[in-house]
């Protein structure tokens, strides 16, 4: 696959549904995890934390190129069309560089999926940081597996009560950060969330649920509280980065996070994110003209 440039837009490549059938006679380690959804089409067993897994290997190899790509079970394994759909919505705030394109991704997780997404995708430079040190050893191997090191580079955030200090080094310059917040305010709140969301049963009756360690899934005061300190430090790293993102999945929290900012003077811009019927937002800040 062709690296695009900096500054050109990259066409998402999953705005059209899935050709399951087609992907498994391609990557037939896809086919065991086939089955009938309720209209009776060919569909993937998303409820089965390894199906999802293997889908998501083969959409890395299959749109970009990407030749391994494993990490401990008990760590999230994003989508990677929700990803994608990231990426896509916040590249037209970039358009018009025409230099090399620098992005932090904020919680990068064992899976490294923005990184992977985001040079292969756009020829974008990445440095990846995450407060969990198995997490940082887990994308730096995929990195390095990839031969991608030159591209990527995964920072191990050593202060979880920090974000972007004691990250970004003195001197250094972002175009972009990304982040996906933790979503809920407790690990009983992730917990109770996961079964409703699921209501699923294995073989021996427990309840199945995907993967993720704590500072994945929650942190105290949860996503507000989570965005409110990156609001907070941003101001501090106001002339170190272009743009700020960060994505908002409950709606109930805009008004107070748009408060916020409004606050600290940014400039603001509330990109929406649809994928089937979960609608989602991206705001994104900058203290530049």
């Amino acid at each position: 696959m062709n690296h695009q440039s900096s500054s050109q837009s990259y066409a998402n490549p999953f705005s059209e549904p899935h050709d399951f059938s087609q992907l498994a006679s391609d990557h037939p380690q896809l086919q065991p995890f086939l089955i009938k959804n309720r209209q009776d089409r060919i569909s993937l067993d998303f409820f089965n934390p390894l199906a999802v897994k293997v889908f998501n290997r083969v959409l890395l190899k299959e749109h970009y190129n990407i030749e391994f790509w494993d990490f401990p079970d008990q760590f999230l394994c994003p989508p990677v069309p929700s990803r994608a759909d990231y990426l896509s919505a916040v590249a037209p705030l970039l358009e018009n560089q025409i230099k090399q394109i620098r992005c932090l991704d904020i919680g990068v997780g064992a899976n490294c999926i923005y990184p992977l997404i985001g040079h292969m995708g756009y020829n974008w430079q990445f440095v990846g940081s995450d407060i969990n040190k198995n997490a940082v050893e887990s994308a730096r191997h995929i990195v390095v597996a990839n031969e991608l090191n030159r591209a990527i580079v995964i920072r191990h955030q050593q202060n979880p009560e920090q974000i972007f200090l004691g990250v970004i080094k003195e001197s250094e310059f972002f175009d972009l950060t990304i982040c996906n917040p933790p979503f809920y305010a407790s690990a009983e709140e992730a917990s109770a969330a996961t079964r409703r969301r699921l209501n699923y049963k294995n073989a021996s009756g427990t309840v199945s649920s995907f993967s993720g360690v704590s500072n994945e899934l929650w942190c105290a005061g949860g996503e507000f509280q989570f965005i409110s300190k990156l609001i907070e430090e941003s101001v501090q790293f106001a002339d170190c980065c272009g743009w700020f993102t960060v994505l908002v999945s409950k709606g109930g929290n805009l008004d107070q996070i748009m408060g916020l900012l409004d606050a600290v003077g940014a400039r603001v811009e509330v990109i929406p994110l649809q994928r089937g019927n979960k609608i989602r937002r991206i705001i994104a800040w900058s203290f530049k003209d």
